[in-house]
């Protein structure tokens, strides 16, 4: 990898939010929260190569949001660990060569996207 890289961690489950969506999945402003943080991302860097680690069981979940959603930037979904720390490694081991390579909580959608 000669290009730079974002990891979006997004293994929430919604337990301390009381709710029985996870919060990367709660509507912000009609669509799931982590679209929005995947957006800013592809927005700052379109040739950046973006990586969502999500639980095993979201998966399905997710890919039919984006269906629902036509939401279509290119992103590799990462099954995720046990832990955050087990969740960055699985997309870690994804990549290979050089670049940058960002960390970033998926729910965390108000980053700026100026350069």
């Amino acid at each position: 990898m000669s290009e730079n890289a974002a990891i979006l961690v997004a293994g929430g489950t919604g337990l301390r939010m009381n709710t029985g969506v996870p919060k990367q999945f709660l509507l912000l402003s009609g669509q799931p929260i982590l679209m929005h943080t995947i957006r800013i991302f592809h927005q700052f860097d379109p040739g950046m190569t973006l990586f969502v680690t999500l639980p095993g069981s979201h998966i399905p979940y997710w890919e039919q949001l984006c269906r629902n959603h036509t939401f279509n930037i290119p992103h590799h979904i990462i099954k995720g660990g046990d832990t955050r720390f087990g969740s960055v490694k699985n997309a870690l081991e994804q990549i290979s060569g050089e670049g940058l390579v960002a960390i970033h909580d998926g729910v965390r959608p108000l980053v700026r996207s100026e350069r």
